[in-house]
């Protein structure tokens, strides 16, 4: 970041590592400040709790109370205006909510630094729709780690992009061209051994995630939380878990995780 960010009565300058309120400097250490870039280079995104350790403290072993600590001085800082900047999202992270000042040729939201031992995710796009395929493929880019590898419109499409690429993991539509997706997931994992599967969806009933989850899926994101969900989900998933978007409830990861059936009685 060559320049200074602006928001309401603050300038930022994390080259010269100064924050000024009115013009007047703001003192604060060194970890707070770090912390205050990491959400300033990110506007609106939700930054998790494990991301932000990560990129503040790099590889120092810290505990989240190390986090906590810094988070309640850089609101001390931030004074009256803390609430209106910074945005707790509770047992997830943090947002930066203050409207940064467009007259100021303001830096690219900044990529987060690779997470300890992550390797590229090989990712397969399938959505009957460009807009929402373009989307994700915007989303993933600004992300490390991961790599799109093709896009398909339709069931047809998509069988031929997973059997020649092979990929790591499908983020699926539920619907494609007004069918539901879920009764190719089986076939499409036995052509990729290894394959984790995400369904996109616009439905928030229960039964739609019980449904996709009994298919074969490994994970249920509500396309309306796309942007704050799908790499906590995409970590979860890769990880061996199974994610399910907080719209929906947490009794069916519940079910899945403990081995109960999934499908509707």
């Amino acid at each position: 970041m060559n320049h200074p960010i602006r928001f309401g009565r603050f300038s930022l300058d994390a080259r010269e590592c100064r924050l000024h309120r009115d013009g007047q400097p703001v003192a604060l250490s060194p970890r707070p400040f770090d912390l205050l870039v990491a959400l300033a280079t990110r506007p609106g995104r939700l930054v998790t709790r494990e991301e932000l350790l990560h990129e503040v403290w790099k590889d120092s072993v810290v505990e989240q109370s190390s986090l906590n600590a810094a988070m309640s001085v850089l609101r001390q800082a931030l004074g009256e205006d803390a609430a209106t900047v910074i945005e707790t999202v509770p047992g997830r992270g943090y947002r930066f909510m203050a409207a940064i000042d467009a007259t100021v040729d303001a830096p690219p939201a900044a990529p987060l630094s690779p997470m300890p031992g992550e390797t590229t995710v090989r990712v397969v796009l399938v959505d009957d729709h460009a807009i929402v395929r373009l989307g994700v493929r915007a989303l993933l880019a600004r992300l490390p780690g991961f790599q799109v590898l093709a896009e398909a419109g339709t069931a047809a499409d998509a069988a031929l992009v997973i059997a020649e690429h092979r990929p790591d993991l499908l983020v699926l539509d539920l619907m494609l061209n007004g069918d539901a997706s879920l009764e190719h997931i089986a076939a499409w994992r036995a052509s990729a051994p290894g394959l984790r599967v995400i369904v996109l969806s616009m439905h928030d009933e229960d039964e739609y995630a019980r449904r996709a989850l009994a298919a074969g899926a490994h994970g249920y994101v509500m396309k309306e939380q796309m942007l704050d969900e799908l790499r906590a989900a995409i970590g979860e998933v890769m990880g061996g878990g199974v994610w399910v978007s907080t719209r929906v409830s947490r009794a069916i990861v519940r079910d899945a995780v403990e081995g109960r059936p999934l499908s509707s009685p």
